[in-house]
């Protein structure tokens, strides 16, 4: 059946931030004397999606502690973000033009702070139908909570709609909720990928895809 709706993940598909994001922890896990590789941010962040507060809750870190982490990486996150544009090339103009097509919708793991502050700089959410950040569900990818969310609010049945991922516990959350998936490589970790029904490399190859 034709697609009618297309779902976006947010982080490493439409925006630049995962890299970004690496290193800001990466900077804060420093100041705070903690160890965190890359090898640790791909595991938490794009195979079980237990992110920060899974990786220190497994280093022994109570709840105070880690609410302490989130404050001093928010605060660092906002103000780089603030300075620069963080749209991956040919995003807006790719989901512009998707949009006269297909329903757009964003499902993301990141609250809506975050999510509103990442996009404070561009008016691509004028071409966005639907937005699920992380207060609107339970539990996060690879659970499929998040999807389930969206198809409801799209009101759009699940053979009708194909999700873009990034990483493995998203595409899982896609496939568990009946969703057809894409994966785009994301550039920045290339050891990283996904068994998707579809694979490309950049954004833009969406309209050949979906044409």
């Amino acid at each position: 059946m034709k697609h009618k709706a297309i779902l976006f993940d947010n982080d490493g598909v439409l925006v630049d931030t995962e890299n970004l994001f690496l290193d800001v922890n990466t900077c804060v896990f420093s100041e705070l004397g903690i160890s965190h590789t890359k090898q640790d941010f791909i595991n938490y962040t794009f195979i079980t999606g237990d992110g920060t507060y899974g990786f220190l809750k497994n280093k022994g870190f109570c709840d105070t502690y880690i609410e302490t982490f989130w404050k001093k990486r928010d605060d660092l996150w906002f103000n780089l973000v603030e300075k620069q544009s963080i749209l991956k090339k040919e995003t807006e103009s790719t989901v512009k033009h998707l949009s006269k097509k297909f329903k757009i919708g964003i499902v993301t793991n990141s609250s809506k702070n975050i999510f509103e502050a990442t996009y404070k700089n561009s008016d691509l959410l004028s071409s966005v139908d639907l937005v699920v950040t992380r207060e609107k569900y339970t539990n996060p990818k690879p659970a499929p909570d998040c999807y389930l969310k969206a198809i409801q609010e799209l009101d759009t049945p699940p053979d009708q709609i194909i999700v873009v991922e990034d990483s493995p516990r998203g595409v899982a959350a896609a496939k568990t909720a009946g969703l057809k998936t894409v994966h785009i490589q994301n550039k920045h970790f290339p050891e990283v990928t996904a068994k998707a029904d579809y694979k490309i490399n950049e954004i833009s190859e969406l309209r050949k895809l979906l044409s």
